[in-house]
């Protein structure tokens, strides 16, 4: 009973006199440079130890007979929280654009409520679940879908350069928010460029389709890569930090490390999907 009070509380504005309407962007950014989620509710009391029991008991039939701090949750089971949650609420408002994150400004397990269009619902969950690989799958199936590419099955240098930014932001947010910072698009286009990458917004077209695919939808986080082997030298040493190329050997789809102990920005690869 106080799981559904507590979840008709932070979600009564989605249902009742909501101001949400479609042309909301869903992120924004702060004065100080932050992005978060533009429609986004902080609750304001603590997960009890009663609903993170009742958590543990239906996903893993297990009732906890210690004494249980939420306070004192992990990040990745915080996370797993948040994905049981998400789908509850989907069950019981029929809306499955609503997620939670964790606040993390202090030590307590207080939820932050948002929302995100619906198909990208299945990401979030998978990303908070902590199954990577299926977040993966999931990241190259919206992307197709978005990109109309669903029949051909992968897509083309010029699908990534023509796909749009808010579509990237929300996948990119979901990839950063659900892994701690740890993998994303925009934590993959930080360290190439901390490798020597340079983006050059004003080049339509590269022949070194070759090195676009190696980093997959880098280019559109700001521009094209530059057609000299300089920059395709720095592209193999991003490869190298993110562990897409070992022994100087760029990994097939076998070798992708779907643990949150592979190399930052290892993912999102969606290595089987770019042509």
């Amino acid at each position: 009973m106080q799981l559904q009070k507590r979840l008709y509380r932070l979600n009564e504005d989605c249902f009742v006199g909501s101001s949400e309407n479609e042309n909301q962007p869903t992120i924004t950014t702060t004065e100080a440079g932050k992005k978060i989620w533009a429609v986004q509710l902080v609750d304001k009391t603590e997960i009890t130890e009663a609903e993170y029991r009742l958590f543990i008991l239906e996903t893993t039939n297990n009732d906890l007979t210690i004494e249980v701090k939420p306070s004192e949750i992990g990040f990745a089971q915080g996370n797993a929280f948040c994905a049981w949650l998400s789908e509850r609420t989907r069950e019981r408002f029929s809306d499955a654009g609503i997620c939670y994150l964790r606040e993390t400004s202090t030590d307590t397990f207080r939820l932050v409520r948002f929302r995100i269009p619906e198909q990208y619902h299945q990401l979030a969950y998978y990303l908070a679940a902590g199954v990577w690989k299926e977040a993966d799958e999931e990241t190259l199936n919206i992307m197709l879908k978005v990109a109309g590419r669903e029949i051909q099955g992968d897509l083309d240098i010029d699908d990534i350069r023509q796909f749009p930014c808010e579509d990237l932001s929300i996948i990119d947010k979901l990839w950063v928010d659900y892994s701690n910072g740890h993998f994303g698009f925009s934590v993959q286009k930080k360290i190439c460029l901390e490798v020597g990458g340079i983006l050059e917004g004003s080049r339509k077209s590269s022949p070194l389709k070759k090195a676009l695919a190696q980093v997959r939808i880098y280019g559109r986080f700001g521009g094209q890569i530059r057609d000299n082997s300089e920059m395709y030298e720095a592209y193999c040493r991003f490869g190298d930090r993110v562990e897409w190329r070992v022994e100087k050997e760029w990994i097939e789809e076998s070798g992708v490390i779907y643990i949150t102990s592979a190399q930052r920005g290892h993912l999102p690869n969606i290595y089987q999907g770019v042509n």
